[in-house]
């Protein structure tokens, strides 16, 4: 599980997804890989600027990918990711951190500092 907080402005986000720490993971950025398979199960990734100046909005995109390996006929494989957002009063989202995650907002600042 990950979180993502931005606790001045009472937002908390929480990802669960799955994960197999035995199997390999692609490798998401834009370009040609050497080895493809050798990447993470979570990718996250913000707006920034565009060449001439300008931004597209403003958001902060955080996905999880499932393992990778070849399948055969009939084979599958699943994943799953659950995103929960919550936003509103620092002292009620704290309190939402507090029954998920067992940390208030403030101690979250503190550790991933």
């Amino acid at each position: 599980m990950k979180l993502l907080t931005e606790d001045q402005n009472g937002i908390l986000m929480v990802i669960q997804y799955d994960i197999n720490r035995d199997e390999n993971y692609l490798r998401s950025t834009w370009e040609i890989h050497d080895e493809p398979c050798s990447g993470d199960v979570l990718n996250a990734c913000n707006d920034g600027r565009l060449d001439d100046g300008t931004q597209i909005g403003a958001f902060c995109e955080l996905k999880s990918s499932s393992s990778t390996r070849a399948l055969t006929n009939g084979d599958k494989l699943t994943h799953c990711q659950r995103t929960y957002h919550f936003e509103g009063d620092n002292i009620v989202v704290s309190e939402i951190a507090f029954r998920v995650l067992g940390v208030k907002l403030g101690q979250l600042k503190e550790n991933l500092s």
